[in-house]
């Protein structure tokens, strides 16, 4: 006998899943319609209303599960015991592996942070940042660039996360059978993240102030001669 709590959880689950299936088929998440989510997930549409307000709603609950995922995809890295030496290209190779394996849920992601409502954008942007904030504290605990302010390691995660990111809605658009293409999507990622890293152990915060007092200083001088 199924309890009631738990038809709820999998009528909850077809209504997000109906949503994600509607995604992977071409359609954008701010356009579908709350009847057309309903039919694709078996359910009558005016059940809609006992487990979410609005499309919204659904959204943000989707938006969760994204996070989750970008956990569990933290956990496994952490659990595989990640060395210094290798994190960036193991960490790449997690993350393509699970945009293969969730198509709809990262194409949901790539639709949110730019085509979705305020509320969904910021939560999916939180999502992200989450990320980005888990990856330096990794960064932290192997000694990684240690030289590097707090606020610039920040910078420096924020920054790669995004880089990796950005190969996300090409591996999407990749046809079936496409192994080559996505080892070659799978290399540059990992280069362009190294590079980052490449460019930051040379970065010279001190440096970055006095050229910017250096610069105001000069600004201030051509000022009074001019007056």
């Amino acid at each position: 006998m199924v309890s009631q709590v738990d038809r709820k959880l999998i009528t909850r689950k077809a209504l997000m899943d109906g949503a994600l299936a509607l995604v992977a088929e071409g359609s954008h998440y701010s356009s579908l319609s709350l009847r057309e989510v309903a039919k694709r997930g078996g359910v009558v549409p005016n059940a809609f209303y006992r487990h979410f307000k609005d499309l919204d709603e659904l959204g943000l609950a989707l938006a969760d599960e994204f996070g989750l995922l970008l956990r569990l995809i933290m956990r496994q890295a952490r659990l595989q015991g990640l060395a210094a030496d290798s994190m960036i290209s193991d960490s790449v190779n997690f993350y393509v592996e699970y945009v293969q394996k969730e198509p709809a849920l990262f194409r949901f992601m790539a639709q949110s942070i730019t085509g979705g409502s305020p509320a969904m954008r910021e939560a999916m942007r939180n999502e992200l940042g989450h990320f980005a904030n888990e990856m330096v504290t990794d960064l932290n605990r192997l000694g990684i660039l240690p030289n590097i302010s707090g606020t610039d390691m920040n910078m420096l995660g924020h920054l790669a996360i995004q880089t990796v990111f950005g190969n996300t809605t090409e591996i999407l658009d990749l046809p079936e059978n496409s192994a080559n293409m996505i080892e070659a999507i799978r290399e540059r990622c990992t280069k362009q993240v190294r590079l980052i890293f490449l460019g930051a152990s040379d970065w010279d915060a001190k440096s970055e102030k006095q050229q910017k007092l250096d610069a105001k200083a000069n600004r201030k001088k051509k000022k009074s001669k001019t007056e």
